[in-house]
């Protein structure tokens, strides 16, 4: 069983992506992390194994040691995130919040965010209400702003979101540029879906993403 040094402080951090087998090499210290940043909100993803089910990892380490980590899975859009977290350190809870500030602005790499994560990434580029059924390919129900939407996530239930970055498709923009519904709370579906359709994910994966949002 791994354990982190919350007081840990020397050494520069630096962070790079993770993929294929090498991800075995840190699965058993990522879960670590995983479980010590979500004990008190609830662990969504069933074990370490199901770490794997995410294909990228972004993991920050300092020297040889990670200390903070973002999982994606890949969907037709693009990466979408998942489950992040740190040691506790400050060094790591820096990493997050920059991390945060400037990874949705890269291509290709989108969220679905709320609660903490949002409140965090504010600056970043959004998709209108209007244009996330084309991205997610499940229907949502925009809100009167013309950026959150409601929407039905499986194992959690109904809640408001927001979809921050630049999926597949150039639908993202800043967040003053969105279209206000002409029937706010009247559901949309994916019509003329422009990708391929997203499987649909399994239930713990749409709570993990869902925990992530909570966690600060």
């Amino acid at each position: 069983m791994y354990s982190y040094d919350r007081r840990r402080t020397a050494g520069v951090v630096r962070a790079r992506w993770i993929s294929g087998s090498e991800r075995s090499d840190y699965r058993d210290q990522i879960w670590a992390l995983y479980e010590a940043s979500y004990a008190k909100i609830g662990l969504a993803i069933p074990g370490p194994q199901g770490l794997m089910r995410y294909e990228n990892w972004e993991v920050a380490f300092d020297g040889d040691t990670p200390i903070a980590f973002n999982v994606y899975r890949n969907t037709p859009a693009g990466r979408k995130a998942g489950a992040l977290g740190t040691d506790g350190s400050s060094a790591a809870k820096s990493w997050i919040k920059k991390h945060l500030k400037t990874r949705f602005k890269q291509h290709n790499i989108y969220a679905e965010v709320s609660d903490a994560v949002e409140h965090l990434s504010r600056g970043v580029p959004v998709v209108c209400a209007i244009h996330v059924p084309k991205v997610l390919d499940k229907p949502v129900i925009p809100q009167a702003d013309g950026i959150h939407y409601k929407r039905n996530i499986q194992g959690v239930g109904w809640h408001i979101k927001k979809l921050i970055g630049n999926p597949k498709g150039g639908l993202s923009g800043p967040e003053g540029s969105c279209p206000i519904p002409e029937h706010p709370g009247e559901k949309l579906e994916p019509r003329e879906v422009v990708m391929a359709s997203v499987d649909d994910a399994d239930s713990w994966m749409e709570a993990a993403e869902h925990a992530a949002c909570q966690y600060a």
